[in-house]
């Protein structure tokens, strides 16, 4: 998991400073040549890549339908994929099947990226001072799996 982290941080130097948008995601797949699809899906989103001639092409898909705080989530989600899992072969898409060990490790991998993109220390900290009835019921679940993070890494 540390090593994660650490690789993720090489990427994204203000990685778990500051909460990542949106916005960056879009900047995040244009400079990196991504090629992202919205789509109506039958899950949330999944990514893959191939390699042709050397040539590596990432994707990802996204369920168009989704808004908000869901989009965001998957967005930063399907790039944590992108950084952090190579193909291991000449194609290789991954949605969340959870049909094995290897797809749930590779899953909680990319979550701790969009764990520390959505909720930064700081983030995560002044929501521990928040009382529970103010706190989105979507964030709820996140900040559940922020604070483990937290309590595991230290991150």
């Amino acid at each position: 998991m540390f090593h994660v982290i650490e690789r993720l941080k090489i990427i994204f130097p203000d990685l778990n400073r500051r909460e990542f948008t949106e916005d960056d995601c879009w900047k995040f797949v244009r400079k990196n040549k991504v090629i992202v699809k919205l789509a109506p899906l039958l899950v949330q989103g999944y990514y893959g890549k191939t390699i042709i001639r050397k040539r590596k092409r990432s994707y990802i898909f996204l369920d168009e339908r989704m808004k908000g705080m869901l989009f965001l989530k998957t967005f930063l989600h399907e790039i944590g994929h992108v950084c952090l899992h190579e193909p291991r072969g000449k194609v290789e898409v991954l949605y969340s099947r959870r049909e094995s060990d290897y797809e749930t490790r590779l899953d909680k991998e990319a979550d701790i990226f969009m764990l520390l993109a959505m909720v930064p220390r700081q983030k995560l900290i002044e929501s521990q001072q928040t009382p529970f009835e103010e706190i989105h019921p979507f964030m709820t679940s996140i900040l559940l799996q922020r604070q483990k993070l937290c309590e595991k890494t230290g991150e």
